[in-house]
């Protein structure tokens, strides 16, 4: 029963999504999101559903399973989808169903900010990493209902873009404007606080399997963190660049990040990622800065000989570029392994400097005893020995 409960939750949300695709294409609605951003939310809203619904039933109902839904329902937002369509209706008698709508977009984009906090705390086996850090649930959701309860009486409601008068407004001021909305930012702040500090408690507790679950999510977290944030700088409603793929990959991310951690695929890898992560976007970071500058002082050497410009300094730059490449990315590379990846870095060395002196060594015994000190010291085991084969002469 729960299996075709929670597929009937994932058909729902992707429906709700097509939903208000289909109105894009066929005119029905106009709202603000260009056709591309709408196709990236459905992928999005598609990608979380279906992989919370696998994680819920692989692991015994696990809670974050469920918020990952919740977040797709929310990114849906069927409500938000039934105002676009009766957007004409407005200006007549509202019925009770469009005033639903319209109370629900006062306080519905914050289940956003409060799944995503709530997979944070609860992830990866479900639970907080105590029951006592049950309370900063407790807290921030009851900051939430109160505040929910108080907009439900305001003058107004709706969202940031259109308002309409509350037939059953008792109060004279915003519900933001009250104790409330204090109320409720002092929860969110605690929610966003602990769920923060609870990840980093996690994994200076955790064992290895642990870590490297976190490991995934903390990944997936700040790339998202730096591709959300600079969308957020360039966005301009309407209108669609690289950026809003740049969007769609870091929220698919944190999807798979999730999903690989929790159920255990190709859960080591990690380590890899990250490590060519840094390299790259090190490397790419440094080239484009060579690059212009190149471009930059070639051209204003070109325009001092010749009064102009020349495409000869786009040549030359890229030529500099691809030349560099690989010195930098190796020196980059040593870097990062020296900095961040030490236990390797220092076995690779080892390994390095037992092959250059294993080219020269005649004797046998010095040959073991060289060997055993570069495993001692690249692994670490409790203990070592060589054994050598005895040849009949």
């Amino acid at each position: 029963m729960k299996r075709y409960f929670v597929w009937m939750l994932v058909i729902f949300n992707s429906l709700i999504g097509f939903t208000r695709l289909i109105g894009q294409v066929t005119g029905s609605i106009d709202d603000n999101f260009s056709f591309t951003e709408i196709v990236s939310f459905e992928i999005v809203i598609v990608a979380f559903s279906v992989l919370g619904a696998i994680i819920i039933l692989r692991n015994d109902g696990n809670r974050v399973g469920w918020l990952m839904i919740l977040l797709g329902f929310v990114l849906a937002d069927p409500f938000a989808t039934y105002l676009a369509f009766r957007a004409g209706a407005i200006q007549m008698q509202p019925s009770f169903l469009l005033y639903f709508a319209f109370w629900t977009q006062g306080w519905f984009f914050f289940l956003i900010i409060y799944a995503i906090f709530l997979i944070i705390l609860h992830f990866p086996n479900g639970y907080p990493p105590s029951p006592r850090w049950n309370l900063i649930s407790v807290i921030s959701i009851m900051t939430l209902v109160q505040y929910i309860l108080v907009y439900t009486f305001q003058p107004k409601i709706g969202d940031s873009t259109l308002f309409i008068d509350n037939p059953i407004a008792v109060l004279s001021v915003n519900a933001e404007d009250t104790l409330s909305g204090l109320l409720f930012g002092l929860g969110l702040i605690i929610l966003a606080l602990g769920s923060v500090i609870s990840i980093f408690v996690r994994f200076r507790r955790a064992d290895l399997v642990e870590r490297s679950q976190i490991k995934w999510l903390l990944f997936s977290g700040t790339v998202s963190f730096v591709a959300i944030g600079y969308r957020l700088v360039t966005y301009e409603p309407g209108v669609s660049d690289w950026t809003s793929y740049l969007l769609l990959i870091a929220l698919l991310s944190v999807a798979a990040s999730i999903s690989i951690a929790i159920l255990r695929y190709r859960l080591f890898d990690i380590d890899f990622i990250i490590r060519k992560t840094l390299v790259y976007s090190s490397i790419t970071l440094l080239l484009g800065m060579i690059y212009f500058g190149s471009v930059v002082l070639l051209q204003q050497a070109f325009r001092a000989m010749s009064g102009q410009d020349s495409p000869v300094a786009l040549v030359i730059s890229t030529l500099v570029i691809a030349a560099l490449f690989n010195p930098l990315r190796r020196w980059i590379q040593d870097i990062i392994d020296h900095r961040f990846y030490r236990p390797k870095y220092d076995a690779q060395q080892a390994l390095a400097n037992f092959a250059s002196s294993a080219r020269d060594e005649v004797d046998i015994d010095n040959l073991a005893k060289e060997l055993l000190s570069v495993v001692e010291e690249s692994l670490q085991p409790e203990r070592v020995s060589v054994w050598l084969k005895q040849t009949e002469k």
